[in-house]
Protein backbone atom coordinates (compact mmCIF):
# COMPACT_ATOMS: atom_id res chain seq x y z
CA UNK A 1 0.00 0.00 0.00
CA UNK A 2 1.53 2.88 -0.93
CA UNK A 3 1.65 6.15 1.07
CA UNK A 4 -0.19 8.52 -1.49
CA UNK A 5 -3.08 5.85 -0.85
CA UNK A 6 -3.37 6.67 2.76
CA UNK A 7 -3.11 10.17 2.71
CA UNK A 8 -6.05 12.98 1.74
CA UNK A 9 -4.91 16.42 0.80
CA UNK A 10 -6.96 19.61 1.43
CA UNK A 11 -6.31 22.34 -0.39
CA UNK A 12 -7.13 25.78 1.03
CA UNK A 13 -9.81 26.94 -1.60
CA UNK A 14 -11.79 23.91 0.23
CA UNK A 15 -11.69 24.86 3.50
CA UNK A 16 -14.45 26.53 5.46
CA UNK A 17 -13.59 30.13 4.96
CA UNK A 18 -13.02 30.03 9.22
CA UNK A 19 -10.63 27.46 9.26
CA UNK A 20 -7.99 29.66 10.64
CA UNK A 21 -9.86 31.04 13.08
CA UNK A 22 -7.89 30.75 16.70
CA UNK A 23 -10.88 29.35 18.42
CA UNK A 24 -12.48 25.79 16.94
CA UNK A 25 -15.32 26.59 14.82
CA UNK A 26 -18.80 24.60 13.94
CA UNK A 27 -17.57 24.03 10.04
CA UNK A 28 -14.05 23.25 10.68
CA UNK A 29 -15.30 20.59 13.51
CA UNK A 30 -17.96 19.45 10.91
CA UNK A 31 -15.23 18.96 8.45
CA UNK A 32 -13.36 16.96 10.24
CA UNK A 33 -16.32 14.50 11.26
CA UNK A 34 -17.74 14.18 8.07
CA UNK A 35 -13.48 12.77 7.16
CA UNK A 36 -13.21 10.51 9.62
CA UNK A 37 -17.38 9.01 8.94
CA UNK A 38 -16.67 8.72 5.57
CA UNK A 39 -13.34 7.11 6.20
CA UNK A 40 -12.10 8.68 3.01
CA UNK A 41 -8.06 8.03 4.02
CA UNK A 42 -6.17 7.25 7.04
CA UNK A 43 -4.47 10.52 7.01
CA UNK A 44 -5.83 14.07 6.14
CA UNK A 45 -3.01 16.55 5.38
CA UNK A 46 -4.25 20.07 5.93
CA UNK A 47 -2.87 23.60 6.20
CA UNK A 48 -1.41 24.79 9.03
CA UNK A 49 -3.33 27.89 10.95
CA UNK A 50 -0.34 29.11 12.90
CA UNK A 51 2.24 28.27 10.27
CA UNK A 52 1.31 29.25 6.51
CA UNK A 53 3.39 26.86 4.39
CA UNK A 54 3.28 24.29 6.91
CA UNK A 55 1.12 20.92 7.37
CA UNK A 56 -0.83 18.85 10.36
CA UNK A 57 -1.77 15.34 9.96
CA UNK A 58 -4.55 13.89 11.35
CA UNK A 59 -4.87 9.98 11.75
CA UNK A 60 -8.21 9.07 11.56
CA UNK A 61 -8.33 5.53 14.24
CA UNK A 62 -11.60 4.51 12.92
CA UNK A 63 -10.08 3.90 9.58
CA UNK A 64 -9.72 0.08 8.61
CA UNK A 65 -6.06 0.71 7.27
CA UNK A 66 -4.96 2.75 10.51
CA UNK A 67 -3.23 0.27 12.07
CA UNK A 68 -0.83 0.27 9.36
CA UNK A 69 0.41 3.48 9.86
CA UNK A 70 3.87 3.42 12.13
CA UNK A 71 5.59 6.18 13.10
CA UNK A 72 9.57 7.39 12.85
CA UNK A 73 11.51 9.37 15.81
CA UNK A 74 10.36 12.69 16.29
CA UNK A 75 12.60 15.60 16.44
CA UNK A 76 12.28 19.09 18.01
CA UNK A 77 10.01 21.88 16.65
CA UNK A 78 13.32 25.02 16.46
CA UNK A 79 11.08 28.29 16.63
CA UNK A 80 12.53 31.21 15.36
CA UNK A 81 14.24 33.11 17.84
CA UNK A 82 13.36 36.88 16.27
CA UNK A 83 9.65 35.65 16.19
CA UNK A 84 8.97 35.06 20.12
CA UNK A 85 8.25 38.16 22.12
CA UNK A 86 10.62 39.02 24.97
Amino acid sequence: MSVQSLVQHIDLSDLPEDWASPTMTASVQASGDAWVAESSSVILQISSASLLGEYNYLLNPAHPDAREVTFGSASLFQYEPRLLKA
